[in-house]
């Protein structure tokens, strides 16, 4: 309610019983009444009233203010949203005074968009903060909306608009990572790493993106995560112990947790486009046992874990120490093992446990990327 309410009640504390905002109403006459308003007021009248069946809302009354003089008068709204105190009138505020910037000054691609946050530095750092997330929001969605079109799109132009972009949200990602307010905010920095993952893993990066910067987007990457995009082979060790590595059992196709072996653990790394959730999958597949990938079993079994003919998607998520792989398919399993109890003679079966008990077995449950491209 508040972001229909919040200049109705403003103009409603300021204006005489005459005056109105049809198409006649002098603009001139109403700012300095809302310049003078007494917020405070404003606020309690905020929490104490609703007016759902006001013909008004604050589309309506902004557009009238700026249209007036949209240079001079966006100010206002600007001071407005500063100086309220409540959460929702501030955030109504800022939301239909961005509509209105993003319209008025075409901000639609995110190149623009930063360089409009650039220019905020004499503004309060709470509309900062808000211009910044819209920034993050709209890259993202921008990044997701270019990796869905295909070559197969009968809307050839569209591909082609679209393409054109990669280079440039590369680049512009690549900035962000490096910015402080980026990497002081964990789910920021989260959103940009996962932003440049997609983009890694376009079919079109390669030959669209020039060399030297897919390089600098791979070293923006966590070293676990960037090889899952450089290296050959990769081999995938505990965290706690580089003489452990996953890969199969002698005997059975289940995965084991064995001494180091770099031929029998080293897999080729397959890279899907994101997924529902834009998140990036990956398979491993085994340069040694012949047609075998890292393979999931969903049962109430916990040694679960195979080598086998069929592909099977993983999460790769960065963790302290290291990373953590969880099953794609649900996301609630875990690949981990040292868990002795599931032993069984020379075979140390590797398991899953819930995702959300990663914590309570941390050292079970993260794995270090090796590169295993020229190891024997």
């Amino acid at each position: 309610m508040a972001s229909r309410v919040v200049l109705l009640l403003i103009l409603g504390l300021s204006l005489g019983r005459g005056d109105n905002l049809s198409s006649g109403t002098n603009i001139s006459k109403v700012l300095p009444k809302l310049k003078n308003s007494d917020l405070k007021k404003l606020e309690c009248a905020l929490l104490s009233t609703t007016l759902d069946d006001s013909p008004l809302n604050l589309d309506s009354i902004t557009n009238a203010i700026l249209n007036d003089d949209f240079e001079q008068n966006i100010g206002l709204i600007l001071e407005l949203g500063n100086a309220v105190r409540v959460p929702e009138l501030k955030h109504a505020i800022y939301e239909i005074l961005w509509k209105d910037r993003q319209r008025y000054y075409a901000l639609y691609e995110p190149r623009y968009i930063l360089e409009h946050y650039e220019k905020q530095s004499n503004n309060p750092p709470e509309y900062k903060e808000f211009v910044y997330q819209k920034f993050i929001a709209h890259s993202t969605s921008y990044v997701t909306s270019a990796l869905n079109v295909s070559r197969d799109s009968t809307d050839s132009s569209k591909f082609a608009k679209k393409l054109r972009f990669l280079s440039q949200l590369a680049t512009i990602n690549i900035q962000l990572l490096n910015r402080t307010e980026i990497q002081s905010n964990s789910s920021a920095q989260a959103a940009v790493l996962e932003n440049l993952q997609q983009l890694a893993i376009h079919p079109d990066f390669a030959e669209e993106v020039d060399y030297s910067l897919r390089l600098k987007l791979y070293e923006c990457l966590p070293s676990g995560i960037s090889l899952l995009y450089t290296a050959q082979k990769v081999c995938l060790h505990k965290a706690n112990n580089n003489n452990e590595y996953l890969y199969e059992c002698q005997g059975p196709t289940n995965m084991c947790i064995r001494e180091r072996n770099y031929e029998r653990a080293s897999f080729e790394v397959q890279r899907k486009q994101i997924d529902a959730k834009n998140r990036t999958q990956f398979a491993f597949l085994s340069t040694h046992f012949v047609n075998h990938s890292l393979a999931i079993e969903q049962t109430e079994v916990t040694r679960n874990l195979y080598g086998r003919d069929q592909i099977d998607w993983w999460h790769v998520k960065q963790v302290q120490e290291g990373v953590a792989l969880h099953d794609a398919a649900t996301s609630d399993s875990l690949i981990c093992g040292g868990n002795s109890t599931l032993w069984n003679r020379e075979n140390h079966f590797a398991y899953t446990l819930e995702a959300k008990d990663f914590d309570a077995h941390r050292e079970e449950c993260t794995w270090i990327v090796e590169d295993c491209s020229n190891k024997q």
